[in-house]
């Protein structure tokens, strides 16, 4: 035992040991400097590499651009019109009707605009240019209470569901889609009188707001969905049409 603890050994390295510590410390790549790494990599001619494929890049996603316009040109016209008409109703109902009022009540032009909109552009097209006319009109300060909204994305959504699924475009659909979208209308208009304080019973709201307000619209759906089908005609022609 020669004094030494029988749990205690030699912790020295042997040779080999050694050896193996310095091949492998030999065969490691020397650390390079990151001042030296940059260098490297950013020189002229990986920056100007670099450059070229950002142009390349930026050139690709032009053209790609630029096809996606071509191709979608007449849609957006098509939405450039109709936001046109939406100001030009709202503009209309705000100012002139709500001076000349038809039988004593402004008339709900953007109601009108809507359906004759979904009609001819889809229930897609009906529910967004819904939402959108009756944020306007909220932003305009013609109604105070925000269920404007909801009233105009139904009339946009199921006016565009019915006229192209189940019955078709024509004059008389018009009409059958119209006085169903003022009797909701009215039905909209006697809740939100009967809850503001107007204090007027049930016969005073139906007999001087709701009827007057029904009236005035009918009155004025016409001339509106005309205006709205010979806008509108032109994005919808034929191929012969197109070429003829």
């Amino acid at each position: 035992m020669n004094g030494t603890p029988p749990d205690r050994k030699d912790r020295r390295p042997t040779d080999n040991g050694q050896r193996r510590r310095r091949k492998a410390a030999d065969e490691k790549p020397p650390r390079r400097r990151t001042l030296d790494f940059f260098r490297e990599n950013l020189s002229s001619e990986n920056i100007k590499t670099a450059a070229v494929r950002a142009l390349g890049f930026a050139a690709d996603l032009a053209q790609t651009l630029r096809l996606k316009i071509f191709y979608s040109r007449e849609r957006i016209l098509c939405g450039g019109v109709i936001a046109l008409l939406m100001v030009f109703f709202a503009m209309a109902q705000t100012t002139i009707f709500s001076t000349i009022r038809p039988f004593g009540c402004s008339p709900d032009l953007m109601i009108s605009f809507v359906l004759a909109l979904s009609v001819t552009e889809r229930r897609r097209w009906g529910a967004v240019w819904g939402l959108l006319c009756a944020v306007l009109m909220d932003s305009l300060g013609s109604y105070s209470v925000s269920l404007l909204p909801l009233l105009y994305v139904i009339v946009g959504y199921f006016g565009g569901v019915i006229a192209n699924h189940y019955l078709t475009g024509s004059a008389a659909v018009r009409a059958i889609l119209e006085v169903g979208a003022v009797i909701l209308r009215c039905i909209f208009t006697a809740v939100l009188a009967y809850l503001s304080p107007l204090y007027a019973t049930a016969g005073e709201i139906f007999f001087d707001i709701v009827l007057p307000e029904a009236a005035a619209t009918l009155l004025l759906a016409a001339p509106v969905q005309v205006i709205t089908y010979i806008c509108m005609r032109p994005f919808h022609r034929t191929r012969d049409e197109k070429v003829s």
